[in-house]
């Protein structure tokens, strides 16, 4: 099934594919999930209503936290990807990020978070995007690579058996002929001579 969807989405021609050209069949919309997940982080991050007490920081990291933790949990349990790097990429981004909440509720909580661990963060925070890129442009070209390579293997196959077709036509068409030679001889040989022919 996995197989029959890829085909189908590579050959469409819709300009929107990209939205659900890496997910399989049944989590074809998981792109809008992601973008909906982004839009409550910013939104309780910055849009956030000041409530009583409520430090409106602590809100929006705990949120961000909690959001975080149930996408990678969802990523870790469906895993929506068709292929299994691409949902390497996606569970190490979300482990990703998550750790970048952790620490900042720490230091907010005034705790000393590890100099590794922060770099750690950075790091992955920086390279992950960039590889995940870097992955997507690979994938495209070997994409077209394949599926130019299979129409040339199919046009191939159209050609030779076009060719055989012709050749069968030809071998046919000499053997009817030899056929209807040999009959005409046959004919003109059992044919019998008039009386003038005898004298």
């Amino acid at each position: 099934v996995e197989a029959m969807w890829e085909l189908k989405v590579a050959q469409s021609n819709n300009t929107a594919r990209f939205l659900y050209q890496p997910f399989v069949p049944v989590f074809r919309y998981t792109r809008l999930y992601q973008l909906l997940q982004k839009l409550l982080v910013v939104f309780t991050a910055v849009f956030v209503i000041r409530a009583g007490s409520v430090n409106p920081i602590w809100f929006a990291l705990i949120a961000g936290l909690v959001i975080h933790v149930i996408s990678f949990i969802w990523l870790a349990a469906r895993r929506p990807f068709i292929h299994t790097f691409e949902n390497g990429i996606a569970l190490l981004m979300e482990f990703a990020l998550t750790g970048s909440m952790v620490c900042a509720v720490m230091l907010l909580m005034d705790y000393d978070v590890p100099h590794t661990a922060l770099v750690v963060i950075i790091i992955l925070n920086g390279t992950l995007p960039i590889l995940a890129i870097i992955i997507a442009i690979v994938l495209e070209w070997s994409r077209r690579k394949s599926k130019e390579e299979q129409e040339r293997e199919e046009q191939q196959a159209a050609f030779e058996e076009e060719m055989a077709k012709r050749e069968q036509e030809d071998n046919d068409r000499e053997m009817a002929e030899s056929l209807h030679h040999q009959e005409q001889q046959a004919a003109g040989v059992h044919q019998p001579h008039s009386p003038s022919e005898s004298y």
